[in-house]
């Protein structure tokens, strides 16, 4: 393993199995993803720790591939917060004309 030092010496494969069903449809869909961690293979809870980081990345990955915010550059914390909040708003509005047009369809 390259850089054995900056793992602590542990590396655990996680493989994470998910089902999911699409609402609109009743298709139920099942995908595995494989992660990489530095936390010994007997922890506790491992499931819940990968689920955890999607509930986050979920909100993260429509704001960045729709509004491009990764790519903004930012001279400080505090000059984040002001686009950062405006960007959620964005995001949450569209997200809500999108549900209004599929009912009024």
């Amino acid at each position: 393993m390259a850089d054995k030092e900056k793992w602590g010496g542990n590396m655990t494969v996680i493989a994470y199995e998910s089902e999911t069903v699409k609402k609109t449809s009743g298709v139920q869909t099942s995908e595995k993803r494989l992660y990489v961690s530095s936390l010994p293979t007997g922890t506790p809870a491992l499931g819940s720790l990968v689920r955890n980081h999607w509930l986050i990345e979920s909100m993260h990955w429509p704001l960045d591939f729709n509004l491009l915010q990764d790519r903004i550059k930012r001279k400080s914390a505090k000059a984040a917060r002001n686009p950062d909040s405006i960007q959620r708003r964005v995001h949450s509005v569209f997200s809500i004309c999108k549900v209004l047009r599929k009912k009024a369809v």
